[in-house]
């Protein structure tokens, strides 16, 4: 019945909640070298990338920004942020910041992951059954995002 009540009989989208302040829509798509977290610290995997875990952006955002390809920089909103390297990738969309997931907290500067900045929403569909969603969200493995954000990027 509280799926009926909430309109969610069956899977509906919902808008995501962005706010203006922060320009680049941020998103982790699966990773190209590894399964999951499994390698994404294996020295041998790490020379088929980057080394470090560094963060995705168009070219044009890049320029305004002043930000060049391998420097440092920091990704942040008011929740939370997280340093990386400057990847830019011509590709990828403007207005948008995209970083392969599964990068481990530890791999970070302070242990701020990518998931930082991030606010973990709950759906009140996830308490349906009391499956303990309250509980889940406290340990919620810090290697990828559950969720879209909005962010902005600058030099470190």
């Amino acid at each position: 019945q509280l799926f009926l009540d909430l309109g969610a009989a069956v899977p509906t989208a919902r808008t995501a909640l962005h706010p203006d302040k922060y320009p680049l829509k941020f998103y982790s798509p699966h990773t190209r070298w590894g399964i999951h977290s499994t390698w994404r610290t294996n020295k041998y995997m790490l020379r088929q990338q980057r080394g470090v875990p560094h963060v995705n952006l168009n070219p044009e955002d890049a320029a305004t920004r002043r930000i060049k390809d391998g420097d440092s920089v920091r990704v942040f909103n008011d929740i939370g942020e997280f340093r990386a390297m400057a990847k830019l990738l011509p590709s990828l969309r403007p207005g948008t910041l995209m970083m392969d997931h599964a990068w481990e907290p530890q791999q970070f500067h302070k242990r701020m992951g990518m998931d930082t900045p991030v606010a973990g929403l709950l759906s009140p569909l996830e308490l349906a059954g009391k499956w303990g969603h309250l509980r889940f969200a406290a340990v919620w493995d810090g290697n990828q995002l559950a969720y879209e954000s909005t962010v902005d990027v600058e030099k470190a």
